[in-house]
């Protein structure tokens, strides 16, 4: 029920999914970890979803960033 009345006040989950490309700022690095079938700075696992606003005119201002595990660079 309160996601329900955040989203109604634009409020947005940051839930992002796996081998989805890392966005500092949006997504906070717990930890890296290599993951088979996972790319290079991607994500291998979300711990806990992220909040956004959505602002009119505007790029969504991050309230709390999604914390995930990263798989490193080569």
């Amino acid at each position: 029920e309160v996601l329900k009345v955040l989203q109604q006040h634009g409020v947005k989950l940051i839930n992002p999914a796996v081998n989805e490309e890392f966005t500092p700022g949006r997504h906070e690095a717990l930890m890296l970890r290599a993951a088979e079938g996972v790319s290079p700075n991607c994500i291998v696992e979300v711990f806990q979803p992220g909040y956004a606003l959505a602002m009119p005119n505007a790029e969504d201002r991050v309230i709390r960033a999604a914390k995930v595990v990263v798989a490193p660079s080569e």
